[in-house]
């Protein structure tokens, strides 16, 4: 890539699917290039929302998640289809426990969507949401926040390298920081140094990875006075498990003095700068995957 694409545009270019096309932005000259970054630069940063479902039934989980991928309009493709959604990744773990990755152009484009799903009464068919409660609650998922979190924030850096078929590996990584300044201090070397983002985003196996900053009062909404900071927040693709096991091992070791790990070559290291001791993963099998 030639010195004249600055990182910014570089970034747009890198998410490009289509070889031709960007082979074509690579020859364009320096003066469109500038009208470019210019454009990629000023543009706001993508709103990222993370909901995990937990049923207290399975044959309710499995109805709801059967139901979202039939052909029925109110399914999956209205949430896919919303206005202003940008990417939107449907993933299971069980019969019970399924869950979304999103990005947005904006919050507001989000809050629209919620509200048009709550309006036409799908959260009270499928999840139970009963406002008659106090406070409501959706009475077909587990209580709290197991039964139901969700998360919003901002992206701070993307790969996407390769398309991830269907039951493809995925992962949601949360690093809680107990204290604000070490969750800033972290994201900032993920974003920045050499041994951060990158460094997952460029391992073998890794198809996709997406670095995004939780911030649970940017809604009005936090899950506990625990996650009152917000957390630093990784979603990954890959092209198996196996290889996203073996690379979580050694990012471990790397990122020891940032989490705080004591004795790395334990077998669950308490990592003593996170809450809980241990950042919350969750692994997943992709069910369906839409981007624009």
């Amino acid at each position: 890539m030639g010195s004249g694409v600055s990182k910014g545009v570089a970034a747009a270019m890198a998410e490009v699917s289509d070889a031709e096309l960007a082979a074509t932005l690579r020859q364009l000259d320096g003066d469109t290039i500038a009208k470019l970054k210019v454009a990629v630069e000023a543009a706001p940063p993508r709103h990222v929302t993370v909901i995990m479902y937990e049923f207290k039934q399975a044959d309710e989980g499995k109805a709801w998640y059967d139901y979202l991928l039939s052909d029925a309009a109110d399914g999956l493709v209205e949430t896919s289809e919303a206005p202003g959604m940008l990417v939107c990744k449907l993933y299971k773990a069980s019969e019970t426990r399924y869950g979304f990755y999103e990005e947005w152009d904006k919050a507001a484009s989000q809050t629209a969507y919620t509200k048009q799903r709550f309006a036409t009464g799908f959260l009270s068919k499928w999840l139970g949401l009963d406002v008659t409660l106090k406070p409501p609650a959706m009475t077909k998922l587990k209580e709290g926040a197991d039964g139901l979190a969700v998360e919003q924030g901002v992206l701070v850096k993307s790969s996407v390298k390769a398309e991830t078929p269907v039951n493809g590996c995925c992962v949601s990584s949360k690093f809680c920081f107990k204290e604000a300044a070490q969750g800033e201090a972290f994201l900032s070397h993920l974003a920045e140094a050499a041994d951060g983002f990158m460094a997952t985003a460029d391992a073998s196996g890794c198809h996709v990875c997406k670095l995004f900053k939780a911030t649970p009062d940017a809604t009005g909404w936090a899950p506990s006075s625990a996650w009152s900071n917000g957390y630093v927040g990784l979603y990954e693709e890959w092209e198996s498990c196996e290889a996203q096991a073996k690379h979580a091992v050694e990012r471990e070791k790397s990122l020891a003095t940032w989490l705080g790990i004591e004795d790395a070559s334990a077998a669950a290291p308490n990592c003593t700068n996170l809450v809980g001791g241990r950042p919350v993963v969750d692994v997943f099998s992709l069910t369906t995957s839409k981007s624009t």
